[in-house]
């Protein structure tokens, strides 16, 4: 196969993978293994950034072709452009003549190849016209509105102003078209600690990186490595993915006494669960996922840890999952509830494309259910962390206040921001924004009992007094030993 031809074949996978995921409102996670399936581990790569740059600039770039159908002569642009195959074929080749070493020229004729192969030959010398027009731009940043500037849906980009403030979004929001640039690690001790971990891989494998300061566990790599697998202590399960402000979070709660039950809510893909059995090292872990698939592969992520267990079943649904935790409930619950991803767009940007506010309305309300659920296993004097991956005051700060405001004896803990992140606290939380250190998401802790009567947390008191007595540790002890990691449904 020709270079031609192979530049070709990348941008219709490429094509297939953005309708796989726009269509079927489908992940990266799950598109991406099929559209490099069969392929060496480069040409993988081109796609990985192909489908992912185009869907960070893809509202960006449905303008520009749209002007520069504008602009051509004919009707054939026009039918081009309102083409979704072909749109997505010329937005995935604008991302190419921007963000890749590969010419236009060549990104241009591999274009037009495409078409072919998408069965749509008539449309071979509007494409080259019209994506030629829209990578010279022809003065389209000097009219853009801000929304389009930062290839933002104009409701998140109204909503996001709303919450956080026009400088804010300003600062920050050029980093939502952008790779990410680093790659948190959390570290078990058995793998050594953060500055010994960091320090074996900038000089073993050189790759540059540092201990997280704000995380207790977390390695800060300064590049993203394409074979993350390769990493020492992945492969063994000492070490894992996860961005430092959600180990922050996990950090934030008081430890809990030998045996106790730690329940982690919407547990998958497991980076919750992992970061709890680090930081609970007395606890036992009750993570309970609803997909069938997602759990076997937690349960898989989680092998070996005689300390946890995971339960297939529906979080807003206790009676599923509730036995687990023991009679007297769980001492400590994690919720790291499904919101629209508007904090992690770089590494989600198919969010920009599945999520509306009608989406995010419904979303507060699945929200709203979890926490209710979350509460009635949380045992008298326990703590449950709420994490979200979203910046959205609807979803975060008004989320808890309008929960704590219903639950019996629920208090909202006050959490001082960490240095050496970009946040802000409020009264009902911390939101983490984008930077290139770190992810954006929002972080809040509530007690449940009266005030004082809790265990204290970051502020002091007891955080190793149990909760629920002998009798809610043995009988969680016993299902424990009857589930063995198996399946509950």
């Amino acid at each position: 196969m020709s270079r031609a031809a192979r530049r070709a074949e990348s941008l219709i996978r490429s094509v297939r993978a953005l309708e796989h995921i726009i269509e079927r409102k489908r992940g990266l996670e799950d598109a991406l293994p099929r559209a490099s399936a069969g392929l060496e581990a480069r040409a993988g790569g081109v796609i990985h950034d192909t489908v992912a740059g185009t869907l960070r600039h893809l509202h960006q770039y449905e303008r520009r072709l749209d002007a520069a159908a504008a602009a051509a002569a004919g009707d054939r642009a026009w039918r081009a452009v309102e083409d979704m195959p072909l749109r997505l074929l010329m937005a995935s080749a604008l991302f190419q003549c921007e963000h890749t070493p590969a010419s236009a020229a060549h990104v241009v004729r591999s274009a037009t190849e495409g078409c072919a192969q998408l069965g749509r030959a008539w449309a071979q010398a509007p494409i080259e016209s019209v994506v030629r027009n829209a990578a010279a731009g022809r003065g389209f940043f000097s009219r853009a509105g801000a929304a389009e500037r930062l290839s933002l849906p104009a409701w998140l980009h109204e909503d996001l102003v709303s919450n956080l403030g026009a400088r804010r979004l300003d600062a920050f929001g050029p980093l939502l078209l952008q790779r990410p640039s680093r790659l948190h690690l959390a570290v078990a001790s058995s793998a050594g600690s953060p500055s010994e971990y960091a320090a074996r891989l900038s000089e073993g494998s050189g790759v540059a990186a540092r201990p997280l300061e704000f995380t207790r566990f977390g390695v800060s790599l300064h590049a993203r490595p394409r074979d993350v697998g390769s990493l020492p202590g992945v492969a063994s399960r000492r070490v894992f993915v996860q961005d430092g402000a959600q180990q922050w979070g996990v950090g934030q709660l008081s430890p809990v006494g030998a045996g106790e039950a730690v329940l982690d809510l919407c547990a998958a893909p497991g980076g919750k669960s992992r970061a709890l059995l680090l930081h609970q090292p007395a606890a036992r872990l009750v993570a309970v996922e609803r997909s069938r698939r997602k759990a076997a592969a937690l349960r898989e992520s989680l092998a070996g840890e005689g300390r946890a267990a995971v339960v297939c079943g529906d979080a807003t649904r206790p009676e599923e999952w509730a036995a687990a935790c023991g009679e007297g409930g769980a001492s400590a619950v994690v919720l790291d509830a499904p919101c629209s991803a508007s904090g992690i767009l770089r590494t989600r940007p198919e969010a920009k494309v599945h999520q509306s506010r009608e989406s995010v309305e419904a979303l507060c309300e699945t929200q709203q259910r979890l926490l209710r659920a979350a509460w009635s296993r949380l045992a008298p004097g326990g703590e449950l962390l709420y994490t979200t991956c979203s910046l959205l005051r609807a979803e975060n700060e008004e989320a808890v206040q309008r929960f704590a405001a219903e639950a019996p004896g629920a208090t909202l803990a006050p959490l001082r921001p960490p240095r050496g992140a970009l946040s802000r606290a409020q009264p009902q939380g911390v939101t983490f924004l984008p930077s290139e250190e770190h992810q954006g998401g929002f972080v809040a802790l509530l007690r449940k009992g009266e005030r004082g009567q809790g265990r204290g947390g970051r502020g002091g008191g007891d955080s190793s007094r149990r909760r629920g007595g002998s009798r809610s540790t043995n009988s969680g002890r016993e299902f424990l030993a009857t589930l063995s990691m198996q399946e509950v449904s």
